[in-house]
């Protein structure tokens, strides 16, 4: 049980570590889907992630107009919305079918996609000899395995049992480091920590 505990306080470490520097916030959205989801099994969807993940950018992104990315391009689900929005035209809100002709968008868009490139570095990039970084279809970390292909995360038994139990504390974390990475880009928006703890 002490075994147990220590690997617990581990992960969670971990996690946390891996949320410190970012130059957009795709880890901040996935982490904080996957906790919204409050997966009871450790296979979750594409489609269930990326329900979560355009509530999250819609009301951030055309709600609240916060910047989201570190350069002049915004991330991929906002191109991905801007696209749909330009050719079916923008409301203040999102219907029913507006969310999910987006959610398709998103997990179809697997060539240049939010969940090509947040998927593997999750945990860290990996760069090629050239220095370039790669992003393999398919690939597993400490916290989950994923398959583009499959349009599935498949969570550890660790990371599952730790959501479980410190679901509150996980969240708690990742909107800490999220209003953390939008303060920096968002430094005249005083209201960050308000909007951030609706989730």
């Amino acid at each position: 049980m002490i075994d147990k505990d220590i690997y617990t306080i581990e992960l969670i470490e971990k996690y946390e570590k891996l949320l410190l520097r970012n130059n957009n916030s795709y880890k901040y959205v996935l982490g904080l889907s996957i906790l919204m989801i409050k997966p009871k099994s450790r296979i979750i969807k594409f489609e269930e992630i990326a329900d979560k993940v355009v509530d999250i950018y819609f009301r951030n992104i055309f709600k609240y107009n916060l910047i989201e990315h570190n350069k002049n391009q915004p991330t991929k689900v906002q191109q991905d919305m801007k696209i749909y929005f330009d050719t079916y035209g923008y409301k203040n809100y999102l219907t029913n079918l507006d969310k999910e002709n987006i959610i398709k968008l998103i997990v179809q868009n697997k060539n240049n996609g939010f969940f090509k490139y947040v998927l593997p570095c999750f945990t860290g990039a990996k760069k090629n000899d050239k220095g370039q970084y790669i992003y393999p279809a398919i690939g597993e970390n400490e916290f989950f395995y994923y398959d583009l292909n499959k349009e599935v995360i498949v969570l550890s038994d660790e990371f599952l049992d730790i959501i479980n139990q410190n679901q509150s504390k996980l969240k708690a974390i990742t909107i800490k480091k999220y209003t953390e990475y939008l303060e920096k880009r968002n430094p005249n928006n005083k209201s960050i920590s308000e909007i951030l703890n609706y989730y």
